[in-house]
């Protein structure tokens, strides 16, 4: 590890920042595997449920740009409450 990554990591400050955005994208992925698993356990077979998971991510992609332009046109807080909600 460099001497500047150490002294990253010895920052409080830094480390809560970090936890944070981990845990803050933690369940998009959690659904994503929670697709897969009920795939699995429906059918018998992992493919189906990959295919699910890809179903979700390609729909989350579409509705991507129509999600910002609401986000971008509403006042921040509020925005944010509705996209975290959502």
């Amino acid at each position: 590890m460099s001497t500047g990554l150490r002294d990253l990591a010895r920052q409080r400050l830094w480390r809560r920042w970090t936890l944070a955005s981990f845990l803050a994208r933690l369940p998009g992925t959690m659904t994503l595997l929670a697709l897969v698993l009920a795939g699995e356990e429906a059918t018998g077979s992992l493919a189906v449920g990959a295919q699910l998971a890809g179903v979700a991510t390609v729909v989350a992609g579409v509705a991507a740009p129509w999600r910002g332009r609401r986000l971008d046109r509403a006042e921040l807080r509020g925005g944010l409450q509705r996209a975290c909600l959502a």
